[in-house]
């Protein structure tokens, strides 16, 4: 997903894991049929980041309609060979 989100342009991969671990965590987190959510938190900064993404609440409407986007892209760019995704790259 942060694949797609690069290729889009919405940034760098390294800017974008933190917006998009914040997104998909709060996104699981808030489904109604979701009772428990396993996180592997090794670091405090990582805790702290996992606090700050729950304390946000579940997802507006265009949070939500950015994660749909980026994961249909996804989607999309994993159903192709190799050498079409890396020519829409470029």
């Amino acid at each position: 997903m942060i694949a797609a989100a690069w290729a889009r342009g919405y940034g760098d991969v390294e800017s974008l894991r933190p917006i998009v671990a914040d997104l998909m965590l709060r996104f699981s987190l808030f489904q109604r049929d979701v009772d428990r959510v396993i996180i592997g938190m090794r670091k405090v900064e990582w805790i702290k980041r996992n606090v700050e993404s729950v304390s946000k609440g579940p997802l507006t409407a265009d949070e939500y309609r950015w994660l749909q986007r980026m994961r249909m892209r996804a989607f999309t760019l994993t159903k192709q060979p190799w050498w079409h995704r890396i020519r829409r790259l470029f």
